[in-house]
């Protein structure tokens, strides 16, 4: 079974993160009521917990499982703790350990290879997400699918919603490394 490489998808993000700079942390994302500082909180958060994830450890003590974003939480060394935490998320999910059994993040049991889909689709949305909220087109051609299950749709999540992906003249039909570029 083909394994796919969260790799160029958080080398993505983690760009972006380097490229927000403190006076951008109030802009609005496309994430409903979330501003940029509250969305980059739950990326930093979102990094630990798929990385615990895919390594079958629990989150550490004190961490909680399901955080709300929140700006004020951001804490100090966000822009390389994210890359970071996005390295060590990566690399935890190229063990083949990874994708077996069951994987639990945010309070959630579910087949490890689903959880893995599932850190996929929020680097990448949020990726596209910190790239609008700054007018910056996303260092990767963003392509969101759902997460499939037997052929159904995954749940719809309540909380952050990105809205749709980027398309027409924003995006390419291939995936490809463009660097971070100024929307007109």
């Amino acid at each position: 079974m083909s394994r796919p490489d969260l790799g160029p998808a958080a080398d993505a993000l983690s760009e972006l993160v380097a490229g927000v700079s403190d006076d951008q942390l109030e802009l609005s994302t496309p994430c409903q009521a979330t501003s940029l500082g509250a969305l980059l909180d739950h990326v930093d958060g979102l990094a630990l917990a798929f990385t615990c994830a895919a390594r079958k450890e629990p989150l550490p003590p004190g961490v909680d499982p399901t955080p709300r974003a929140d700006a004020a939480s951001l804490l100090p060394g966000w822009r390389s703790r994210i890359p970071t935490r996005l390295a060590e998320l990566v690399e935890a999910w190229r063990d083949p350990a990874a994708w077996e059994g069951m994987a639990t993040v945010g309070g959630v049991d579910l087949p490890a290879a689903a959880c893995r889909a599932t850190g996929l689709d929020e680097l990448v949305v949020h990726a596209w997400d910190i790239a609008r909220s700054h007018r910056t087109r996303p260092a990767l051609v963003l392509i969101r699918r759902p997460v499939t299950n037997a052929g159904r749709k995954a749940p719809e999540r309540s909380g952050m919603r990105s809205g749709e992906p980027p398309s027409g003249h924003e995006c390419g039909a291939v995936s490809r490394r463009a660097g971070p570029k100024r929307l007109r």
